[in-house]
């Protein structure tokens, strides 16, 4: 497992989070992170958990099947 952190700073950033957040689990961006990291290699398989107070989001990949 990795982390990736993206951190809001400045005006608003709690509020700019919480759009990013939003935007990625109710918004339409999971598809287009789907698409983009999967490869010949790697299916992703979507967001397969995530909490909404500390904004955390797991994507799930596994090897694709041959």
């Amino acid at each position: 497992m990795k982390n990736v952190t993206l951190t809001f700073v400045g005006f608003k950033s709690e509020e700019m989070a919480q759009k990013f957040f939003s935007w990625i689990v109710d918004g339409g961006l999971e598809d287009g992170i789907i698409d983009t990291l999967s490869d010949d290699s790697v299916q992703v398989e979507g967001l397969v958990d995530f909490n909404t107070e500390s904004l955390d989001i797991a994507v799930l990949s596994k090897e694709k099947a041959e």
